[in-house]
């Protein structure tokens, strides 16, 4: 039920509570959910949010839509072709890569432990320089089609960044199999080409990448897991600047609460192309954004 004039007037409470502001259906559902978390956890100490802490990246009520590996569901993934086309589109706030850095550590946008999948040849980006790697072209992966033969080859952190600023969009940066200078480097660049901590997010599988981060950085640290307990997140409570990257199907009404409960933001993975109702759904719920692989 909305409130309006007409109904505090019926009511006779006009004077208790103060002048009426009216607002749009977007306006009364967060007035309803802050509600409902205020009834359902009243005790819960009230601090600066994560989201708060950084406007540049979450405007209150939004979404991050951010493009996986760029447009990976038509372009192929981690190219400049694909970021390129992902900030074409404008429908995206955040671009999302992988990086690891090569034997002569160059910074380099790359998802998998190997190169076999994306590359067609053995071994890891460290085993290689960054000389070597721009011999070969990017032969497979999301978003692959013969129409790309002998166009795409593996680029640098570097570009995906001036990408980045081209489109304003926000750094959505994994941290895949790197070292603490590795880690050390990464937001250095980002630092080098523009982006102040609080402009960019680091996520990672790996805890201990996040924990480092921390140290060197004021940004926002996504930890990236299928699902969470209960447990698990009133203890990551106590981590600064956390925030929960989850498996889109995995999140419930009953885990945003949790995580409302010790004032952790959700974000997700893996939210699949075209399935609106998850989309509608996790949004109502609360959580701040997700990687899809396209914007349709």
């Amino acid at each position: 039920m909305k409130i309006t004039k007409q109904w505090v007037n019926t009511e006779n409470i006009p004077g208790q509570h103060g002048q009426v502001i009216e607002g749009n259906d977007e306006d009364y559902r967060i007035a309803k959910n802050c509600a409902m978390i205020s009834l359902l956890y009243p005790y819960t100490l009230a601090t600066t949010t994560t989201v708060a802490k950084f406007p540049q990246i979450w405007r209150e009520g939004s979404f991050n839509l951010e493009a996986h590996r760029g447009f990976s569901d038509e372009f192929p993934e981690n190219t400049t072709v694909s970021f390129e086309a992902a900030g074409k589109t404008g429908q995206f706030q955040g671009m999302e890569t992988d990086v690891q850095m090569t034997k002569d550590n160059v910074l380099v946008c790359m998802h998998d432990n190997t190169l076999t999948r994306t590359m067609g040849i053995s071994g890891k980006v460290s085993d290689y320089t960054y000389a070597e790697l721009m011999e070969y072209y990017i032969t497979g992966g999301n978003g692959w089609s013969d129409s790309f033969v002998g166009t795409c080859k593996i680029p640098t952190f570097e570009e995906f960044l001036n990408i980045c600023h081209k489109y304003k969009m926000i750094p959505y940066v994994e941290l895949k199999l790197l070292s603490h200078e590795g880690i050390l480097k990464v937001i250095d660049t980002l630092r080098k080409n523009g982006f102040e901590d609080g402009s960019y997010v680091l996520t990672s599988f790996n805890k201990d990448y996040l924990d480092f981060a921390s140290t060197l950085s004021d940004t926002p640290l996504e930890y990236l897991k299928s699902s969470f307990s209960e447990q698990e997140i009133k203890e990551l409570s106590q981590t600064r600047n956390l925030v929960l990257r989850v498996e889109a199907k995995n999140i419930t009404e009953s885990f945003m609460s949790t995580c409302f409960q010790y004032n952790i933001p959700v974000e997700c993975w893996n939210l699949g192309v075209g399935n609106k109702s998850l989309l509608d759904k996790i949004k109502g719920w609360g959580v701040k954004g997700g990687t899809c692989n396209s914007w349709k």
